[in-house]
């Protein structure tokens, strides 16, 4: 979708499998899950985790977690000093899969940052909104009032997004475009790299963060309608990634 530089920090146990996917891809293996998982060497290795990642933000205009992430506690340990850490930076935040469950499990930690945007499935929903509001079938905006700023973007077949905090947007902006009827394995992770991708350049140029995520839902779903029409019921998420470009060139012709 765009992004020039791309860093993918993950396990080292992952990175070689990574890095042979596309060599675009600047892949720093960050932890060892074998060390973090080890109560006698897990201290050490959180805090060298860490300090690979005080090196990298920096360098971001953006950051996404979740994606292949995983549930062990100490790294998700690790993954809350992380946002705290992108949060003092005033990075946007993109959560997804598994760091939605380590803001279900503690939402203060993004309570209230309004460069935070979650992306829950319907089920994430469900969960962050029992968390939240004591109730699965919250509603969006009461949901978004408690998390004091924060951007929900609720994925189904109709994708809402909504901010309390937003000006001019007293309702949540609704996508029903059509996409695919195939959802593989994977698309909510493309759609959580190109929010990423868009809300770095929101940023730099001080627009609208839900402009932003409403134009990544339309661009999921209008190349995942171009795979679909090339691949019918064998689509994969990587075709999508084929369709990126071009849709992109024609929701933001260069």
């Amino acid at each position: 979708s765009g992004a020039e530089l791309l860093y993918v920090c993950t396990a080292e146990e992952a990175s070689v499998a990574i890095k042979s996917f596309s060599p675009e891809l600047m892949v720093m293996p960050s932890y060892c899950f074998g060390r973090i998982a080890d109560p006698e060497t897990q201290e050490a290795e959180q805090e060298a985790f860490l300090s690979k990642m005080a090196d990298v933000v920096p360098r971001l205009h953006s950051l996404c977690l979740g994606p292949g992430l995983g549930r062990h506690e100490a790294v998700l340990n690790s993954v809350a000093r992380i946002i705290e850490e992108g949060k003092t930076r005033g990075l946007p935040l993109v959560i997804d899969a598994d760091a939605l469950w380590l803001v279900i499990q503690r939402p203060d930690i993004i309570k209230g940052y309004a460069g935070a945007v979650l992306t829950p499935n319907a089920m994430e929903y469900r969960l962050l909104s029992k968390a939240v509001l004591g109730d699965e079938a919250g509603d969006l905006r009461q949901l978004c009032d408690a998390l004091k700023g924060v951007t929900v973007v609720q994925k189904g077949p109709v994708d809402q997004i909504f901010c309390s905090s937003q000006p001019g947007f007293p309702i949540p902006i609704r996508v029903e475009e059509e996409g695919t009827p195939r959802r593989p394995g994977g698309l909510g992770d493309l759609l959580a790299g190109v929010l990423a991708t868009l809300l770095a350049w929101n940023s730099q140029r001080r627009g609208s963060q839900l402009r932003a995520c409403q134009a990544a839902c339309v661009l999921i779903r209008r190349a995942s309608r171009a795979a679909y029409e090339k691949h019918h019921r064998a689509m994969v998420a990587p075709d999508i990634i084929e369709e990126l470009g071009p849709a992109m060139q024609k929701l933001f012709p260069a």
